[in-house]
């Protein structure tokens, strides 16, 4: 063997060193990339659709915050269907979907409710909502509501987060 051909050698076996070292170091890197990452959005969002044309029933006081059963939901709401466009309430299929209401107590305020987020963290299904109650009484009371519908397969303790805003 010549000098020539054992430097060739030596330089490769020196190249797949270094390319080995290389690998190493990006799967370290990747690995604390995800890692960051993984701890930055400890919550994962789940995607929801309101439910439209419901009231409370006016025999009801308290709502459950989460409603999984059709016998249930038809004994804390009624329909508000009306005609034309939009006008039947929003389908729910009790089989593979759930109700995640927001009933707070009749007022004489206006009070409007609005879906934010739906995420579920730490095993829990946190829903957040914002709340606007105006100042000015009227002579008639009445019973704001919100419910969302969510797929069964994100299922959990559902906790309610209001956001409140007074105009």
């Amino acid at each position: 063997m010549n000098v020539s051909s054992y430097m060739q050698q030596k330089q490769m076996r020196n190249s797949k060193i270094y390319i080995q070292k290389a690998r190493c170091i990006l799967a370290g890197v990747a690995a604390v990339s995800f890692m960051a990452v993984s701890c930055s959005f400890p919550f994962k969002n789940i995607p929801f659709v309101e439910a439209r044309n419901y009231f409370v029933s006016n025999q009801v006081h308290e709502v459950p915050s989460k409603i999984d059963n059709r016998a249930d939901f038809e004994h804390y709401f009624g329909t508000a269907a009306y005609m034309g466009k939009n006008g039947a309430p929003t389908a729910i299929d009790f089989n593979l979907q759930y109700v995640i209401a927001v009933a707070p107590p009749a007022g004489r305020q206006i009070t409007v409710l609005k879906a934010k987020e739906l995420k579920k963290e730490n095993g829990q299904i946190i829903f957040t909502y914002q709340k606007q109650t105006d100042s000015i009484s009227r002579n008639f009371s009445s019973r704001p509501l919100l419910l969302i519908v969510v797929d069964k397969e994100h299922d959990g303790q559902v906790v309610l987060r209001a956001e409140t805003d007074k105009p």
